[in-house]
């Protein structure tokens, strides 16, 4: 069953879809950026690696949990010398590095 709601995404992220697990909403998000910045060296690459999947808890809608479930990528580092080989892509203005919890939960629980 699709759910009727609405999530606001920062610029670089798009909704593939929603569904309704009974108090739980799922959206299924993937970014939309042609590229990504090493964290190690700051050289942007455009080589994917791989893609993996990463589960956010976001503000709850219409009195129902949000879960994020966005699609992400590993990217190959183009500098040769650069230590970092592959590095994933910063989802920042989201969630913080290896965070559960969107940025608005989190100052919404904080508050």
């Amino acid at each position: 069953m699709f759910a009727a709601l609405s999530v606001a995404l920062p610029k670089g992220y798009r909704i593939l879809g929603s569904a309704s697990d009974g108090p739980t909403v799922t959206v299924k998000i993937v970014t939309t950026r042609r590229c990504a910045e090493c964290s190690s060296c700051h050289r942007r690459s455009r080589s994917v690696h791989s893609r993996y999947q990463r589960t956010i808890a976001d503000l709850p809608g219409n009195g129902r949990a949000v879960l994020l479930r966005v699609r992400t990528r590993r990217f190959f580092c183009p500098l040769r010398s650069c230590t970092q080989r592959i590095f994933a892509e910063r989802l920042t203005d989201l969630a913080p590095v290896a965070a559960r919890r969107t940025n608005r939960l989190r100052a919404s629980l904080e508050a």
